[in-house]
């Protein structure tokens, strides 16, 4: 999904639980995903990071699309 043209940020919402939502985070450029992973308790490098969400997948969705528009 990166390799599309305009993307700076792909989430991978994976629904663990009634309201547990695992967050998958890939960017390109200069977005920096283990920054915003961390704002959830999460981590890893600056192109590739994860956390997870403690709500529903709906309200997660809502939740990280709204970090990502506050970051870009």
């Amino acid at each position: 999904m990166r390799s599309i043209e305009g993307i700076e940020v792909v989430a991978i919402l994976t629904e663990i639980g009634p309201k547990e939502v695992r967050v998958n985070l890939r960017s390109q450029n200069d977005f920096d995903v283990a920054a915003l992973a961390q704002q959830f308790n999460g981590g890893g490098h600056k192109k590739a990071a994860g956390c997870k969400i403690y709500e529903s997948l709906a309200s997660a969705q809502k939740t990280i699309t709204k970090a990502i528009h506050l970051q870009l």
